[in-house]
């Protein structure tokens, strides 16, 4: 990452989910800590380490609410990490996921009712993108 520096803390967690995902096990992991902590932070270093080690990988980074989260993030990726490729679910519906992508959804708009999607979009966004990639 360039332009940060990260926290002891940080580190530490980065390191200890860098070292749980990367022994080959499908493990689920809950990274929980107050608002203002960093935990974009350490996910963004996370997925900067990671892609070090490992390529042929691609992440989807899934948030909540209206929408805000998704631009927030990736901007964020984008700056500390301008190396890397991000995308949005529109990059994905024109193009494809690419090795080492970092793809950046809103949950909501994939499985909320009143998000007002055809089935033909329902289709499209959730069974060929999310279940063939999650």
């Amino acid at each position: 990452m360039v332009g940060i520096e990260t926290l002891d803390f940080q580190d530490d967690v980065t390191s200890w989910i860098l070292d749980k995902t990367s022994i080959g096990l499908n493990k689920k992991i809950l990274i929980q800590s107050p608002t203002g902590s960093g935990k974009t932070i350490m996910m963004i270093d996370y997925i900067d380490n990671y892609l070090d080690n490992f390529s042929n990988t691609i992440f989807v980074w899934l948030t909540p609410g209206e929408g805000g989260l998704v631009r927030q993030s990736k901007e964020k990726m984008d700056k500390y990490c301008p190396n890397r490729k991000t995308k949005e679910l529109s990059d994905i519906l024109i193009g494809n996921f690419e090795e080492n992508d970092t793809v950046f959804i809103n949950w909501e708009k994939l499985t909320k009712e009143s998000n007002n999607l055809s089935d033909i979009e329902y289709d499209y966004y959730f069974k060929s993108i999310i279940k063939k990639y999650i």
